[in-house]
């Protein structure tokens, strides 16, 4: 399967390490599947592991590290047709890359603005705990 994880699932997997959240990036990473990532997600990727906020949890070099090793594990795609389907303007990043990648779904922690658009243009979009059930032959929840 082709991945798009947004920004939640990655900070989680970092903050958690053995985590739903980390197994569900790492299984995108080392196989079967694959992430895709474009620039503007690789952006907010970057600004979301600097927040100071995280500093207390985990030391800023180890999260820039983990980073650093999503990129090099990732296949990069760079969308071309904007998207303006998403309630939260930020999030259609990963609806773009989603889209020009041909991913089959996207992993998100959003349950604001992308869960709740499961399925968006045949693309499911599910949590970590429902991709890994997906991964291993279960559903999504509530299909």
């Amino acid at each position: 399967m082709i991945v798009v994880v947004d920004a939640s699932v990655l900070i989680s997997a970092i903050l958690k390490p053995g985590s739903v959240p980390e197994r569900a990036l790492t299984r995108t990473l080392v196989g079967p599947d694959t992430l895709i990532i474009s620039n503007d997600v690789e952006c907010e990727y970057r600004e979301v592991i600097l927040r100071q906020k995280f500093d207390r949890l985990v030391a800023l070099e180890w999260r820039q590290q983990y980073l650093q090793r999503v990129i090099d594990l990732a296949q990069r795609v760079e969308p071309i047709d904007p998207v303006h389907d998403c309630r939260d303007p930020k999030d259609n990043k990963y609806l773009e890359l989603a889209e020009a990648g041909s991913a089959d779904l996207i992993v998100s922690g959003d349950r604001t603005h992308l869960l709740p658009m499961h399925p968006w243009r045949s693309i499911r979009i599910c949590s970590p705990a429902d991709y890994l059930a997906l991964a291993n032959g279960g559903g999504i929840q509530g299909q």
